[in-house]
């Protein structure tokens, strides 16, 4: 893992990956509208 910064979830990536796996079509303000975050940062969540 030499350069690389270990990724962290938290309970709202949890539930976005949830989300996705139910839906792996949801747009990015439906999964943002589930989990109380905005689009821009649900987006950036996700990508």
């Amino acid at each position: 893992m030499r350069g690389q910064v270990p990724m962290v979830c938290d309970d709202t990536d949890i539930a976005l990956l949830a989300l996705l796996q139910q839906d792996g079509r949801a747009t990015y303000q439906e999964l943002a509208d589930r989990v109380r975050l905005s689009r821009t940062a649900a987006r950036a969540r996700v990508q």
